[in-house]
């Protein structure tokens, strides 16, 4: 059975992007354009194994989506990536203390994203 993966992201581009360049042969996607959405998500499908997620976004951003994915038992082990432009110190620190498992800064490489996640999905 193939990972599956939210990926939470505002722009559809973005969201087009990450899955070429992850092949969707390898895995299975599911997406949301923000964090309101992505909680949506995660309150009808209780088998993710992994999130993707921007930071910057209407409505909730990628830190309010985190608190909330906390609060749901099924999903506080399940690894979350932060995939954003943001590069702040103390939000990064702020993020990890909140149970982050990597975070990639835009514009990445196929290369970091693919490592990234092989290595939270282990």
């Amino acid at each position: 059975m193939k990972p599956r993966i939210l990926l939470v992201d505002d722009h559809k581009i973005m969201r087009t992007m990450i899955r070429n360049m992850l092949g969707e042969v390898n895995y299975e996607f599911i997406e949301a354009g923000n964090g309101r959405e992505g909680l949506e998500v995660l309150n009808k499908d209780k088998a993710i194994n992994l999130i993707l997620c921007d930071y910057n976004m209407p409505e909730m951003d990628g830190a309010g989506f985190l608190d909330e994915r906390n609060k749901i038992a099924e999903y506080q082990k399940v690894p979350f990536v932060m995939v954003t432009s943001a590069r702040s110190e103390t939000l990064i620190d702020q993020c990890n203390k909140k149970g982050v498992s990597g975070w990639l800064t835009k514009p990445f490489k196929k290369e970091s994203l693919t490592e990234m996640v092989a290595g939270v999905l282990k």
